[in-house]
């Protein structure tokens, strides 16, 4: 098993933020900024844990992904319903201010520690809403990988089995998601091999954020970094 030389943390869906001059897209629909739909609910306080543990750099996205959504690769969906109407221009604003400078930010930085020798683990951090389209979804903690890349596959198995021998959460593999459907991990591994770098989404549902106290949760995360820790040694 290799050793990590670096850790990078990212969180795309950090906030539900919404800059004044993109107040009024909202007008009377303001309760849904309050919810999943736009943002991570919980997933912020844990990444403040992890970067505090590994003492490494942690990257937020710093607006709601109803505005343009961080995670989705150029060419995808990256604008809402909210943000779908505005003008041409607006949305190149929308890019060139919010989007490209944030995946411009990680993708440096992972290729600074690359360039320097460094194998690098970046680990994108989210979480899921617990019911989808009505439909429960079962599991505390997803780590999303790419099968095909045998690094990446060999690794997931085992954190997979550190934070289970170290807890009684349900850690389940790509879910409640695919490792291989489109995200900020899925692009960035176009640019390396799995020598260099693995990237895992990792996924936490949101009714243990919601309905923990905050020392559980940091609970929770300890368990994690922990896991982590005796992972990338």
């Amino acid at each position: 098993m290799k050793i990590f030389d670096s850790i990078v943390l990212s969180c795309e869906h950090a906030t539900n933020v919404v800059p004044s001059c993109y107040k009024s897209l909202f007008h009377g629909y303001q309760k849904i900024l309050q919810t999943h739909r736009a943002y991570d609910i919980g997933i912020r306080q844990v990444a403040l844990y992890v970067k505090q543990y590994f003492h490494c750099l942690l990257f937020e996205f710093p607006i709601t992904r109803l505005l343009i959504d961080a995670n989705r690769s150029p060419g995808y969906r990256l604008y809402s319903e909210f943000s779908r109407p505005l003008s041409k221009p607006e949305k190149e604003r929308l890019f060139r201010q919010y989007y490209q400078p944030y995946r411009e930010k990680v993708t440096d930085a992972i290729r600074h520690n690359i360039q320097q020798g460094k194998t690098v683990l970046h680990l994108s951090l989210h979480s899921f809403t617990p019911v989808w389209k009505d439909k429960p979804r079962y599991g505390d903690i997803g780590i999303l990988y790419d099968p095909s890349c045998p690094g990446e596959k060999q690794a997931a198995i085992r954190l997979q089995s550190e934070i289970a021998a170290h807890s009684n959460y349900a850690i389940r593999r790509n879910y409640p998601y695919r490792g291989i459907s489109d995200g900020f991990t899925t692009w960035l591994r176009s640019f390396w091999s799995d020598r260099d770098y693995l990237g895992f989404e990792i996924e936490i549902n949101q009714a243990i954020l919601i309905s923990a106290h905050p020392s559980a949760i940091r609970s929770l995360t300890n368990t994690i970094c922990q896991s982590l820790h005796t992972f990338m040694q």
